[in-house]
């Protein structure tokens, strides 16, 4: 479900051409991914909730989960 929603996010971003806008959104992506980073190596032994996916390893959909 993630993979479908990060796909139909960059469609409709080359579509309207957002991307032109991203330098605006830097900060806040960085922000974002430097919090769920600093989450991961902090609470790595006792983690809120595990992410499973019968398609991908645990430590795959981590490193997916941290820059989509």
């Amino acid at each position: 479900m993630h993979i479908a929603i990060a796909v139909g996010l960059f469609y409709l971003n080359v579509k309207k051409r957002t991307f032109k806008k991203l330098h605006m959104y830097y900060p806040s992506i960085i922000y974002v991914i430097l919090i769920n980073s600093l989450y991961y190596f902090l609470f790595r032994k006792r983690l809120l909730w595990e992410m499973q996916s019968s398609n991908m390893g645990v430590s795959t959909l981590k490193k997916f989960h941290l820059f989509n």
